[in-house]
């Protein structure tokens, strides 16, 4: 049962997270740089937060990605994929913990070329209770 309520109030929580309004006018959210960090955001997730950094310049269809989890208990898994749309799917790659540094993944993905308009960073955390947190249609946005 804590596990349901665990799920369906990150589901809430992430609905409110990433429902920002689409007033017609044009967004004002621009296109991550081709090259260097940029931060992508960061979303309250239940127990804490979640953060998505694209690290460094794209190579040859591939870009690297800090994610950074406040989280207690952390997760014992998180994966990564680019989309444009939730696909439930999908099983991402796994990030790859950071050494020394407890909640930080890097994960290296394949960034399709052209770049599909409205594309996205999914983060999914699966914790030890089987309980999953996945991000939102408008987090962590790679394009318009």
């Amino acid at each position: 049962m804590t596990r349901i309520i665990l799920v369906a109030s990150g589901l809430l929580i992430l609905t409110a997270c990433g429902s920002g309004g689409g007033g017609g006018g044009g967004d004002s959210e621009s296109p991550a740089p081709e090259t260097g960090s940029a931060a992508l955001g960061s979303r309250a997730v239940p127990g804490g937060s979640v953060t998505v950094t694209k690290s460094g310049p794209s190579t040859a269809g591939r870009q690297s990605f800090r994610v950074t989890l406040v989280s207690d208990p952390l997760p014992t898994d998180v994966r990564t994929w680019i989309g444009t749309e939730y696909d439930p799917a999908a099983t991402g790659m796994a990030a790859v913990p950071v050494a020394g540094s407890p909640g930080v993944y890097d994960i290296a993905l394949s960034v399709p070329s052209p770049l599909p308009a409205q594309a996205h960073v999914w983060v999914r955390m699966v914790h030890a209770d089987g309980s999953v947190i996945e991000t939102g249609h408008d987090d962590f946005r790679l394009s318009n």
